[in-house]
C-alpha cells in the first residue's frame, strides 16, 4: 500500500485501475479483503477503476485453467466475483473484459450487453507488432498506420456498444 500512497503523492492527479486477481475462482475473499484495503489506504475518490483478472482468455494458455476452459466458464467466474465484490467497493467501478488477442471477441458484445451496469470502463489488450514473445518494437512501428488502425477498427462496434448503453 505504501507503493500506491508513494505514487500518488508523486503525481497528485493520477488515479489508480487497481487489479484483482481470478486465479482460485472459487475463493473471492482475498480480493475482498485487498479491495477493502486498497480502498483505505488511498481512497476511492484515487481509483479509476477495478480489473478483475488479467487477460482472463490467455488463462489456458498461460496454465492457469484447463484446455477447454473458454467464454462460458470465464463468464461464471466473473459473475461469481462480480456478485461477491460488489460489496466490497462503490457502485460501478469496474473495467470489465481486458480480453487479449481474439480469444473472446465473439462474445464482447455479450460481455458488456451483461456486465454493463456495474462497468466504468473496458480494456482490451491487443499488442500490433508482438507476441510477447520478448521482441522489442520500434517506435516507427508502435507510430505506424498498421499498428493502431487495425485495431482502432476491430473495437470501434464495441465502442459504440459501450456509449449507447
Amino acid at each position: 500500500m505504501q507503493a500506491y500512497a508513494g505514487l500518488l503523492a508523486a503525481a497528485p492527479h493520477t488515479r489508480l485501475v487497481i487489479d484483482v486477481s481470478m486465479l482460485d475462482p472459487r475463493n473471492t475473499s482475498a480480493a475482498q479483503a485487498y479491495l477493502a484495503a486498497v480502498g483505505r489506504a488511498v481512497g476511492w475518490d484515487r481509483i479509476a477503476a477495478v480489473e478483475i483478472g488479467n487477460e482472463p482468455s490467455q488463462f489456458p494458455l498461460k496454465g492457469y485453467r484447463g484446455a477447454g476452459w473458454g467464454y462460458a466458464e470465464f463468464d461464471a467466474e466473473y459473475a461469481h466475483y462480480v456478485s461477491q465484490l460488489r460489496a466490497s467497493m462503490p457502485q460501478r467501478m469496474l473495467q470489465g473484459g481486458t480480453f487479449c488477442c481474439t480469444r473472446f471477441d465473439a462474445n464482447t458484445s455479450d460481455f458488456l450487453d451483461k456486465y454493463s451496469a456495474d462497468m466504468r470502463s473496458f480494456s482490451y489488450h491487443k499488442y500490433p507488432t508482438t507476441r510477447c514473445n520478448n521482441m522489442t518494437p520500434t517506435v516507427s512501428q508502435l507510430l505506424s498506420g498498421a499498428s493502431s488502425y487495425s485495431i482502432a477498427v476491430k473495437v470501434a462496434p464495441w465502442v459504440r456498444q459501450a456509449r449507447s448503453l
